[in-house]
């Protein structure tokens, strides 16, 4: 399984599976999305949970721990 990380530094994607910020995310969609995170009631995650949710077009998985 090859994955490609995206980060500042980045530019160009070459694997069919990125990994990536959710802040890098906004404005992206994606076949499928991955979200791990921390159940928190706070705004902030909360948002971010949200920006990671809507990025997936046809599957999503939630793991919160």
């Amino acid at each position: 399984l090859g994955f490609d990380l995206i980060d500042d530094a980045s530019g160009e994607v070459k694997a069919r599976r990125v990994v990536m910020a959710v802040a890098q995310s906004k404005g992206l969609e994606f076949d499928a999305v991955v979200y791990i995170g921390k159940e928190s009631k706070h705004p902030i995650i909360k948002n971010i949970k949200y920006v990671a949710c809507t990025r997936a077009l046809h599957n999503l998985v939630v793991v919160e721990v």
